[in-house]
């Protein structure tokens, strides 16, 4: 039986070692090959922060949230109501936008714009 010239002499469940496995960025670490692998374009980049108020992006909806508690990397934070401190839930991070416009310059519709900052 001849060995396949393509074969790089890696183990399955192993990293690859050598210039094949400095290719690649692990999953998750600035400069992966897929955008959503480096720093989040969303909630990551300007940081959350309990007590900061967002407001929904949308004209029509006069939604304030006020952020409760939030863990660096978790993909939900805990909100509640801005004005009232009632109605408890989690939402998505990538929600929170640190601006009421797109990277383009449009207003955005969706999602909740930082409005007020939080602790310091």
């Amino acid at each position: 039986m001849t060995r396949d010239q393509h074969t790089t002499g890696q183990a399955p469940g192993k990293p690859l070692n050598g210039p094949q496995g400095a290719e690649t960025p692990a999953a998750g670490t600035p400069g992966g090959p897929d955008p959503q692998n480096g720093a989040q374009a969303g909630a990551e980049s300007f940081g959350i922060q309990p007590g900061q108020i967002y407001r929904h992006c949308d004209p029509r909806e006069s939604i304030r949230i006020r952020i409760v508690s939030y863990r660096h990397g978790d993909a939900r934070a805990h909100v509640v109501d801005a004005v009232t401190g009632k109605r408890y839930r989690q939402i998505l991070v990538t929600y929170l936008h640190a601006s009421a416009t797109t990277r383009d310059g449009r207003p955005r519709r969706s999602g909740y714009a930082l409005e007020q900052g939080g602790e310091p």
